[in-house]
């Protein structure tokens, strides 16, 4: 199974809500994929910026649809459009090591540094901590451009069968005493 699809088909159900599962050509038609989002109500939806352009360039209109962004960064123009079309934007960033996603962060158009620039990452989800360090593990001060790192205990421990790979990617914290 996918990360992802953790999180799109068991969190709902958990919560109570419905999941509409789409067939493969729904999902890659704009046209069919308003339509659907129309028809079925839906209230939340997660999805790439990429796939999202599609949907907004059909004119979709779901005041009460929460959209969340993953995957690709959201670019300013885009995410105007969003929230002309939808209710709440949310983008959500987090590589497959920290189980889907790790920070989140309310889309509103002030967050942006410029029309040119992409959404912030956000504040990181709880449990988690992140971190922009330099080549020696030492934070770097903000706006120094550094290496994210993310820790927390929804981290993975590692990659199967790469031990090299998980040496070299997964370190010991060196702020916490779990490592």
């Amino acid at each position: 199974m996918v990360d992802i699809a953790v999180l799109e088909l068991y969190l709902p159900l958990i919560n109570g809500a419905a999941v509409v599962l789409l067939c493969p050509e729904h999902t890659k038609d704009p046209l069919k994929l308003k339509a659907a989002i129309t028809h079925h109500k839906i209230s939340v939806m997660q999805a790439t910026p990429s796939l999202w352009e599609l949907i907004i360039s059909q004119e979709l209109t779901a005041s009460d649809l929460r959209m969340l962004v993953g995957g690709e960064a959201l670019p300013h123009s885009l995410a105007q459009r969003m929230l002309v079309s939808g209710s709440e934007v949310i983008n959500m960033y987090g590589p497959t090591e920290a189980t889907v996603w790790a920070s989140t962060q309310n889309i509103t158009l002030s967050i942006f540094n410029s029309p040119m620039s992409a959404a912030p990452i956000g504040q990181p989800m709880a449990d988690y901590a992140m971190y922009v360090l330099d080549d020696s593990l030492s934070l770097v001060p903000d706006g120094v451009v550094g290496e994210l790192y993310i820790a927390g205990p929804a981290l993975a421990q590692g990659y199967i069968n790469r031990p090299s790979l998980t040496a070299e990617r997964f370190i010991a914290c060196p702020f916490g005493t779990t490592g």
